[in-house]
């Protein structure tokens, strides 16, 4: 049975990481025992049913679709169990879902294709008990927080206005008042990451040849223009957003609420979006609050259904301490690019990144997979 291709390929994104219980286990083989069976993935319009399993799960998921792969077993409920991730092709990769007695099926999700569901297997003679697995979040549930978080956030638009202004009306003035006013502008700017390419109205990516000129030998009046055109596209954009309708696609919810740290962790740490102002560490408290302000609405409802969140606000305190830091250490006048750092500090950030996005991804798990059920 084909599941919606839209959703598809935000689960490969996010990794879907449910926890495996020895997942990758190699256990002694014994006579009574079933051998591992081979389940051939070789399209993606189907998805390989498992015979019914005696006791212990042991699968081998060979890939050669073309395109990477990730499985998950789920049972009728649309709850997940367990979850074999990024298979890649031509691949093998053993599997020994840690399962109960019961009846299940396989999910199958092609990397930016589709989602297949198998035929159902049963599961009897287990020796397991309460196997984790995470309860379905509801369309409805994951659409009002969405409206939630579209509400907090168009309260916030005027003062990137203002923002947007002030960065324009500096442009006349001192390159140190210009550059502070962009930093201003593209902190408050970047706290926007989880929806700002998506709203209605104009382009406001202008900020970009902003940069490149209050930070070249160019005198900052030759940003005038394009400062004024982006605060006149800003204006746009607030006016969009106060007369039409506009959220975060419940389908999405999830994964941009874990996305824009990996998109930092993907495109800032490997300096594809500095352009010259070396602004890392404001980039990264906008990301942050981003992070923040996406993860607020939805944090009752992952609670709900186990996902403990306290670790995941630990540690983006953490990266604003080290955006703190960092700031006072490579920021200024004398601003220092990414690639300068000592490798100590670059480690250090880099780990704090990967942490928090490890820490998310089950968010976005938990807010995806009911889509794929």
């Amino acid at each position: 049975m084909k599941i919606s291709r839209f959703a598809t390929a935000f689960a490969l994104a996010v990794g879907l990481s449910i926890p495996q219980t020895a997942a990758q286990a190699r256990l002694a083989g014994h006579s009574d025992e079933q051998p591992t069976r081979e389940l051939a993935v070789r399209d993606v319009y189907s998805c390989p049913a498992p015979e019914d399993v005696q006791g212990e799960a042991k699968w081998k998921i060979n890939n050669t679709t073309g395109l990477a792969l990730t499985v998950y077993v789920s049972d009728d409920k649309g709850n997940a169990y367990q979850v074999l991730e990024r298979v890649g092709t031509p691949a093998v990769r053993e599997w020994n879902p840690q399962l109960e007695d019961g009846t299940y099926h396989l999910t199958c999700v092609f990397h930016n294709d589709s989602a297949v569901e198998s035929d159902a297997f049963t599961v009897t003679g287990s020796t397991v008990s309460n196997a984790p697995k995470m309860v379905p979040i509801t369309d409805h549930e994951i659409a009002a927080v969405s409206i939630k978080q579209a509400e907090n956030q168009k309260k916030r638009v005027s003062e990137l206005q203002k923002r947007a202004h002030a960065l324009a009306d500096a442009t006349s003035s001192s390159r140190s008042a210009a550059q502070a006013a962009y930093l201003d502008y593209l902190e408050y700017y970047r706290s926007f990451d989880d929806s700002s390419a998506e709203w209605p109205g104009p382009d406001l990516e202008g900020y970009e040849d902003i940069e490149r000129i209050l930070w070249s030998n160019r005198p900052p009046s030759d940003a005038t223009l394009p400062a004024t055109a982006l605060a006149d596209a800003t204006d746009k954009t607030a006016h969009a957003l106060d007369t039409a309708h506009f959220a975060i696609p419940a389908p999405d919810y999830g994964l941009r609420a874990h996305e824009v740290m990996e998109e930092f962790e993907r495109f800032d740490l490997r300096g594809e979006r500095d352009f010259g102002a070396h602004a890392l560490p404001a980039a990264l408290r906008g990301v942050i609050t981003s992070t923040r302000m996406t993860l607020d609405p939805v944090r009752s409802l992952v609670e709900d259904r186990g996902l403990d969140t306290a670790p995941i606000y630990d540690q983006l305190a953490d990266l604003d301490a080290l955006a703190e830091e960092f700031d006072d250490k490579y920021g200024g006048a004398s601003s220092v690019a990414f690639a300068d750092w000592p490798q100590e500090d670059r480690l250090r950030l880099q780990a704090g990144v990967a942490k928090a996005n490890e820490l998310l991804a089950p968010v976005a798990t938990m807010t995806v997979i009911r889509r794929m059920n």
